[in-house]
């Protein structure tokens, strides 16, 4: 039984995406070819991110469905709120087939903003806003990519149920030309006013932590990273999804490099994107302590986008 537990652990520290089922794979593109799905697939604003063998149906940074075709139960899920307007996080099961639940999604899809919008806030808007601005937009495979890794021991001493594992995520995913090669970069997003930008100790600023977490993933995932994106490049292609990108022509061209000589950045980036808060402060100007620290510790500068 313990040898079983150790299995099942390292199969779940394995980075996977992608449809890779047969069976997954054809009834995604069933889905996507009925009502609900062709509204999916038209909206440009909606973002299908491919996860092992599910979809996750996202709009300006909620969740709004997760399909997953090999479940024998439980697939198609929407968070309660979203659905009903309640306050719940709590998933609930829907049935598709069924009238009546089919009859909700299609009213929720057709007043995305208006039924969505007191969760629209913070982040959420501010990234919904980057992804969607014209000459900005980005080249976005994948949004909040979940993994696992280890603890490290200061985690373990501060954490009441000193578990060995915990589950982390990169806010984006994106394609861009470097050095002319289709790479993948993983990417945090923060606000300029996220408190974990800022530090009264020079390199005590808690996105260092961060950003550490994600290169150690990085570099020991790489491969694994590498191969589950080419096979979402493959995936988006079969299903003609060439229209989820800024430009299908160039989509159609960058996904079909990427599927056969696609890299992976081993740094991770961290976007900050500016409103109108000042990060000058009693300790000097945040946002260049930070960027100093961020180079001092081989990263690139944050990237920088100021929200309209």
């Amino acid at each position: 039984m313990e040898e079983q537990v150790k299995l099942q652990i390292v199969d779940k520290l394995k980075f996977v995406r992608g449809l890779i089922d047969s069976r997954a794979f054809d009834a995604v593109r069933g889905f996507l070819s009925t009502e609900i799905g062709k509204i999916i697939c038209d909206n440009a604003s909606i973002q299908l991110c491919i996860r092992e063998n599910y979809i996750n149906v996202y709009y300006k940074g909620c969740s709004v469905l997760k399909y997953s075709p090999l479940e024998t139960t439980n697939r198609y899920l929407i968070h309660d709120k979203y659905l009903d307007g309640g306050d719940r996080d709590t998933y609930v099961s829907l049935d598709l087939a069924g009238n009546n639940d089919s009859k909700k999604m299609l009213l929720l899809l057709s007043s995305l903003d208006k039924s969505l919008n007191k969760y629209i806030v913070g982040e959420k808007k501010h990234l919904a806003s980057y992804i969607s601005s014209a000459g900005q937009k980005p080249f976005l495979l994948d949004l909040e990519v979940a993994f696992i890794r280890k603890r490290d021991q200061e985690e373990k001493a501060k954490s009441a149920g000193n578990r060995d594992y915990i589950a982390d995520r990169i806010d984006m995913a994106c394609i861009a030309r470097i050095d002319n090669k289709a790479t993948l970069q993983l990417v945090e997003v923060k606000i300029d006013t996220d408190s974990r930008l800022r530090s009264s100790i020079q390199g005590g600023q808690e996105v260092l932590i961060q950003m550490k977490h994600y290169r150690s993933f990085i570099k020991d995932q790489e491969q694994n990273i590498q191969e589950s994106y080419r096979m979402i490049a493959d995936n988006y292609l079969k299903l003609n999804l060439l229209s989820k990108f800024p430009n299908a022509s160039e989509a159609l061209d960058m996904l079909q490099e990427f599927r056969v000589s696609g890299r992976v950045d081993l740094e991770p980036y961290l976007l900050i994107i500016r409103t109108k808060e000042n990060m000058k402060g009693k300790y000097g100007d945040h946002a260049q302590l930070l960027t100093d620290e961020l180079i001092k510790n081989g990263y690139k500068p944050p990237l920088l986008w100021d929200a309209v």
